[in-house]
């Protein structure tokens, strides 16, 4: 039989999740591991932030997001209803701000959500014991306000207009169902800022709510607003000597990181620095900003691993990690290390969730710790020392390397039998929040800047691009054109069909040159066996590796 006890309802609630992934089925029928588990979370903030300001989800999607993370076990959702391309929230004081007119081009200007819409999402978050925090972002972020008032959120009159939006919001969102209210505040300056926070965090106390700030941004002026640190994990070093509530999102984001690297680096991560909350530290929020203009929205999951990233999120935020391995959170750790083994246990099992709770569901992802590679830094001496670099995807994220720099890498591939292998193969990923990349190569290239790849002596044949020689950004594209061309499949090495390679019987040498041609590029390389399982693409264990040349 199964006993499953919770010390309140959300309690039960999370025991019944854990027993939901337990079930396992075979030719005997469905069955449950006998076991004895007892836990609890170590941190009591553990969220997940979407946000729709730059491109809107419709509510069927939102309560999707919600079902996938109450079976995480994450209760917190923090929704940015505001940027700058629109205010999504129904105003009937001010309609004005869901005009079309007003808003970006491109970026559903005719989608708004209505406040019952807006209270169906919290009533659907509640019954999965998740709490909403809904972001109204200023002063920052608001160039649709500009367009609509003619006046900047930080005037006089702006303010008036803010203090009067918050009210109309919480007379129909009531305390109860959204105790904590997100001001943002980050990415601005204006002349009043201690004036201005003050306003806006009395006027919310005043509904009796608590308010968040993105830090760093505009400072609290008191010490029971909680502040939401972002950026990377410098970010978080140095705003450690906060006094006010912290929420940690310097873990980094989903749209910014290589996908594959992504899900390793939240398993190593520690929310907050600490082992578990404190009065200080409460939790942490994983954030998705699709930046770009997004056309068909489902890309925002193909295009970025949300899925295998929240598995790993989930259970560091869960369980508290003790120590913070800085050095695992871009690389792999070595082969056979204990780390690695902890790693490869935990991609064993995000394996099989991946194939029993997302089949219908984007889920880009690939076993990170399986490939080992050799690699040399050739830049001035072309017979350099091979070291062991563990990983799917090989990173050297070094922004200090000089231009022209050359890493060799090789990897040894093993089959049984000559036979064709299917492999992802890519030099190069492209931010989602920013384009910031060599974009398309040059027909007949494998990459714009200069990387190259063999197998067994020869060159492998790279696509044939749609696109050649387009979207090359050498630098950040926010809020620039740019950012307005959505994202296309041959951008993104994970999203293009894989490459069929003929390997002979044993081993079979993979060797990448991998060249540096402008400041901002970080070098990495994947090349990484896949086969077909259903719809999706997944690691061909088929394929044994080994770093030593044949």
């Amino acid at each position: 039989g199964v006993i499953a006890t919770g010390h309140d309802a959300a309690g039960a609630f999370y025991a019944i999740q854990t027993l939901r992934q337990m079930l396992r089925k075979d030719d005997r029928g469905t069955f449950i591991p006998l076991a004895r588990i007892e836990d609890s979370p170590a941190f009591p903030i553990r969220g997940f932030m979407h946000d729709t300001g730059r491109n809107f989800q419709s509510i069927e999607s939102l309560k999707r997001q919600l079902d996938h993370f109450a079976a995480y076990k994450l209760n917190t959702f923090h929704w940015h209803l505001t940027d700058n391309p629109a205010w999504r929230p129904e105003s009937r004081i001010f309609p004005q701000l869901n005009e079309p007119k007003f808003r970006k081009e491109g970026r559903d200007p005719d989608k708004t959500y209505t406040f019952e819409q807006i209270r169906d999402v919290i009533r659907h978050a509640r019954e999965r014991h998740i709490r909403i925090i809904p972001e109204l972002d200023m002063p920052g972020h608001s160039a649709y306000f500009n367009r609509t008032f003619g006046f900047g959120m930080g005037t006089p009159q702006g303010m008036e207009v803010l203090e009067k939006l918050i009210d109309e919001f919480c007379a129909e969102i009531p305390q109860a169902d959204c105790p904590i209210i997100h001001l943002g505040a980050d990415e601005v300056h204006i002349p009043n800022p201690e004036a201005f926070i003050q306003r806006m965090t009395e006027r919310l106390r005043k509904h009796g709510r608590t308010a968040i700030l993105w830090n760093p941004g505009l400072r609290p002026v008191d010490q029971e607003t909680m502040v939401q640190i972002w950026g990377d994990q410098s970010a978080r070093d140095k705003q450690a000597k906060l006094d006010n509530p912290v929420i940690d999102s310097a873990g980094g984001y989903l749209n910014s990181y290589d996908p594959l690297i992504l899900p390793m680096r939240y398993f190593f991560w520690q929310a907050c620095g600490v082992p578990a909350a404190d009065a200080r530290n409460r939790g942490g929020i994983l954030c998705m900003w699709p930046d770009i203009r997004v056309d068909e929205k489902i890309n925002i999951f193909r295009h970025s691993p949300v899925w295998p990233t929240l598995l790993a999120f989930s259970e560091s935020i869960w369980l508290g990690r003790t120590s913070s391995i800085k050095e695992h959170l871009d690389r792999s750790p070595v082969h056979g290390s204990g780390a690695w083994q902890a790693l490869a246990e935990f991609e064993a099992r995000m394996a099989d969730h991946r194939e029993r709770f997302f089949a219908n569901q984007p889920f880009i992802w690939i076993k990170q710790s399986p490939i080992r590679w050799s690699m040399r830094d050739v830049t001035a001496n072309p017979n350099a020392a091979w070291k062991p670099f563990t990983g799917t995807t090989a990173q050297i994220l070094n922004s200090k390397l000089p231009i022209d720099t050359v890493i060799e890498l090789r990897t040894t591939y093993h089959v049984d039998a000559p036979r064709t292998v299917h492999f992802w193969i890519g030099f190069d990923y492209i931010g989602r929040s920013h384009r910031e990349s060599g974009g398309i190569p040059e027909q007949g290239k494998w990459d714009a800047n200069g990387c190259d790849i063999r197998i067994n002596g020869l060159p492998v044949p790279s696509p044939v691009w749609k696109n050649p020689g387009q979207y090359r950004f050498e630098k950040p594209t926010w809020e620039q054109p740019p950012n307005e061309i959505p994202l296309t499949d041959e951008e993104l090495y994970w999203c293009r069909e894989p490459v069929a390679v003929e390997l002979k019987q044993g081993a079979n040498l993979i060797e990448i040159r991998l060249h540096k041609a402008y400041a901002n590029q970080g070098l990495q390389a994947t090349c990484a066996p896949v086969r077909k399982l259903g719809t999706r693409w997944v690691e061909d264990e088929t394929v044994r590796n080994s770093a030593e040349a044949p």
